[in-house]
């Protein structure tokens, strides 16, 4: 799968001349900075206007399905929301799938504790966590079946299969994945090498994966996550590792309880400088 995955994110690329990895931007939003070429829709998004968006301008998507907590078998809805996408035009310019995200987070968190599946676990315990695990790798095997030729992502903050370092960092790696996708944001204090560069270099140590790395950009008022100037370089940095091959960052539209990167003008002011300076845009 490799190289088809390598083909299919140079695709994802294409539509901006001579930029060595794919860039996009989380959010359905059409309006992104021109480096920015593939963007983000949940299953409830406008389809339609996806579709238009992709046609006019070149831009593709990774889809993130979500579907009912109370079934077993995800493939029926799978496969409602391909014929979805199909009839709005947009299939074709879905390049991933994500099947949610930040599942342990969510877990380790408490937000799971409704679910009819894994709320049963303990929170600090690891039985919940690989409950997970091979409830999304049966998961994944749906999705590819019913919607293939198209990369499962997996999005989480960090990946980690043992539990020497603790459980709260055991993090194992569901099957079914085609591109692992990280998200460790700094908190106040933390520098890029105190979090984000670790959980990188981890990740290329203990999985053989295409990485898409997700930059931090944006601002949560009331919380210890925000986004620095001083991050952006070593962002860029792990951009340009043989192992990453691509870049999403979070996130270009505001929302309730974020501030994106379209208004924060010093941060992508520092972003983009860090990226040009790295040869990842022009």
């Amino acid at each position: 799968m490799f190289p088809l995955l390598l083909v299919l994110f140079v695709l994802v690329a294409a539509p901006v001349e001579a930029q060595p990895k794919a860039l996009g931007t989380f959010g359905a939003e059409c309006d992104a900075p021109s480096w920015s070429s593939f963007g983000s829709l949940a299953e409830w998004d406008d389809f339609a206007a996806a579709a238009v968006c992709s046609r006019d301008t070149g831009r593709r998507w990774v889809l993130q399905l979500h579907g009912p907590d109370d079934v077993d078998d995800l493939r029926p809805h799978v496969s409602e929301v391909r014929w979805r996408a199909a009839k709005a035009g947009l299939a074709p310019h879905v390049v991933a799938l994500t099947l949610r995200e930040e599942w342990y987070e969510h877990f380790r968190h408490g937000l799971l504790r409704s679910h009819p599946r894994f709320g049963v676990y303990r929170t600090a315990g690891v039985e919940g966590i690989d409950a997970i695990r091979d409830w999304l790798t049966v998961q994944h095997a749906g999705i590819r079946q019913r919607w293939p030729g198209v990369p499962v992502a997996w999005i989480t903050t960090f990946v980690n299969p043992t539990r020497a370092y603790g459980d709260h960092l055991y993090a194992p790696l569901p099957g079914g994945v085609d591109v692992l996708v990280l998200d460790p944001y700094a908190t106040a204090g933390q520098s890029f090498e105190d979090w984000p560069e670790q959980v990188f270099a981890h990740a290329v140590a203990v999985t053989s994966l295409p990485i898409a790395i997700v930059p931090q950009w944006f601002a949560q008022p009331g919380t210890t996550f925000g986004p620095r100037p001083d991050l952006s370089a070593g962002f860029a940095r792990w951009l340009r590792h043989d192992r990453v091959i691509a870049g999403m960052g979070f996130t270009w539209a505001s929302r309730p309880g974020l501030v994106g990167l379209r208004d924060l003008p010093d941060v992508r002011a520092a972003a983009e400088a860090s990226m040009r300076a790295a040869g990842l845009i022009r």
